[in-house]
């Protein structure tokens, strides 16, 4: 009796997973909508200004000071050592699109002081205007790093007469 409710056990889970295999593949493909995202118009920059002086950190897979990057597509790039209050200045920055863009920022410290938060100010300007300022904050020991959401808004030719 036992071998008997083995054998029906697994015909009826084999046949469940056949008749979910048949029923899968009898659905309509699904329909892709891809969003299009309008590059925003004007001369976008980025500019960085550390507290303190950054360097690679040497116990780091890939030791990098300094890790700017736009949508995850990659902006700026360092292994030198940067001096506290020196500027990255990034210009004409490509892929910056109307709406919600994501920054993301990471700078290692020289040091390995596991007592002081470190900052870092970043500025995002449209035709040398700011549209956005923000601050980013370590924890105490750690690298600072952390995303900047920015929203373009669409460049208007002039005041609006309303």
């Amino acid at each position: 009796m036992r071998p008997l409710a083995a054998i029906l056990i697994a015909a009826v889970t084999l046949g469940t997973v056949k008749a979910y295999t048949l029923f899968e593949r009898s659905l309509p493909a699904p329909v892709v909508i891809a969003n299009a995202l309008d590059r925003a118009a004007g001369k976008f920059s980025v500019e960085v200004a550390l507290t303190f002086d950054a360097a690679p950190d040497d116990f780091a897979l890939e030791p990098l000071s300094v890790l700017i990057q736009l949508q995850g597509s990659e902006l700026f790039r360092s292994q030198e050592r940067l001096p506290a209050g020196q500027a990255i200045v990034l210009e004409d920055v490509e892929g910056v699109v109307e709406g919600v863009n994501s920054f993301f920022i990471k700078i290692a410290p020289a040091e390995s002081d596991f007592t002081s938060q470190r900052a870092v100010r970043v500025r995002v300007l449209r035709d040398g205007v700011a549209i956005s300022e923000n601050t980013l904050w370590s924890e105490p020991g750690a690298a600072v790093k952390g995303i900047v959401k920015i929203d373009v808004k669409h460049a208007s030719a002039g005041p609006h007469p309303h």
